[in-house]
């Protein structure tokens, strides 16, 4: 066997080692890579998860303060007791006490009488007030509306229909504030269902 010979068999087998090598380690980076791959597929999951569950929480939080907000506006409109007052020909005193939550008088209207609010510019929780009635026909119906502000910033009204011999007026919510001073009274005393 020539120098040659020895020498081109010991290529052949240090190209086949090398080959050899370069697939082992082909094989360790691909398995390596394959590792990595499930790692970031776990780490994703694990962030889709993380995401929704925060989700839940921001949509829970979101959900707790909407009620909460519902609540501070319910609790911040003003509840009219009524109690006492007084009538004689051609005006009407009823006296309230405002249970609920401190308001700004912003406007009054009326139809069917003259109305005065006392005090007319603020109602503080359990204020009292009254509402006068002047120039009023004892046969038909008066409505007295008020628009206000809530100490929550929220702007309402609330519209009232008396009956001058039933001395305490009802809340009515067929006759809407904005349009009250082109409501037609009804000629005849009538309840505030009958309206519709």
């Amino acid at each position: 066997m020539t120098f040659y010979e020895k020498l081109q068999i010991l290529l052949s087998v240090g190209t086949l080692g090398m080959i050899g090598w370069y697939t082992y380690l082909t094989k360790k980076l691909r398995d390596d890579a394959q590792e990595q791959n499930k790692l970031i597929s776990k780490q994703i999951e694990s962030a889709q998860e993380s995401n929704q569950l925060i989700s839940k929480q921001v949509e829970s939080a979101q959900k707790s303060i909407d009620l909460q907000n519902q609540k501070a506006e319910k609790e911040a409109r003003p509840i009219f007791i009524w109690g006492g007052g007084n009538a004689s020909p051609g005006i009407s005193q009823v006296h309230f006490t405002n249970k609920g939550g401190a308001i700004a008088i912003l406007e009054t209207r009326a139809t069917g009488c003259n109305f005065e609010l006392q005090p007319d510019n603020f109602i503080d929780h359990n204020g009292t007030g009254q509402f006068i009635l002047t120039n009023y026909n004892d046969g038909r119906v008066n409505y007295v509306g008020i628009k206000y502000r809530t100490a929550v910033g929220e702007v309402r009204s609330t519209v009232f229909v008396f009956e001058i011999r039933r001395r305490t007026p009802d809340v009515d919510k067929t006759v809407n504030f904005e349009t009250l001073l082109d409501f037609k009274v009804p000629k005849a005393p009538v309840s505030p269902v009958d309206l519709s």
